[in-house]
């Protein structure tokens, strides 16, 4: 795929209708799947303190998601290169927020192992060069370095 602007624009657009498309593409993989997350991160009702990360969030609709459905002290963060598509701060609820950070490059060093679950779908679209490493390692240092972690990839990386 030819990359906009040298590679330095997402080809997909950030406006009204790329946003509805995103929040769209969620619901169906939702639906199609049956979760948001893979039941074998055991992210559910009884998680206490979990910290989740979504890489490529746009309009975080993944997110505000999981927020809705797991207990208030489970936190998320989202990252994007662009806060074009982020949520008007006022509908964010407490334990979401939202990062500029470009997934190409090294994650803030205040959020590296920070994350119990790391999640990155569909981020074919953005990887340079056919290199997805650059991505990876950006979610890896994400992860805690503890007794288990997950990352979740969805579609082709």
């Amino acid at each position: 795929m030819e990359r906009l602007n040298g590679g330095n624009e997402y080809d997909l657009g950030r406006d009204f209708v790329a946003s509805v498309r995103l929040d769209l593409q969620h619901y169906l993989w939702k639906e199609t799947l049956r979760y948001d997350l893979h039941p074998r991160a055991g992210a559910d009702s009884s998680s206490v303190g979990l910290r989740i990360a979504d890489v490529g969030t746009g309009t975080g609709i993944f997110i505000l998601s999981l927020a809705r459905r797991l207990p208030p002290s489970c936190s998320f963060v989202g990252f994007d290169i662009s806060d074009a598509q982020f949520p008007i701060s006022e509908s964010i609820p407490k334990n979401v927020s939202f990062r500029v950070a470009n997934a190409m490059t090294e994650p803030p060093h205040d959020l590296q192992s920070q994350f119990d679950i790391v999640h990155l779908r569909l981020f074919v679209c953005v990887v340079e060069n056919n290199d997805p490493l650059p991505a990876l390692n950006f979610c890896l240092k994400l992860l805690m370095l503890r007794r288990a972690w997950w990352f979740f990839a969805m579609g082709r990386v």
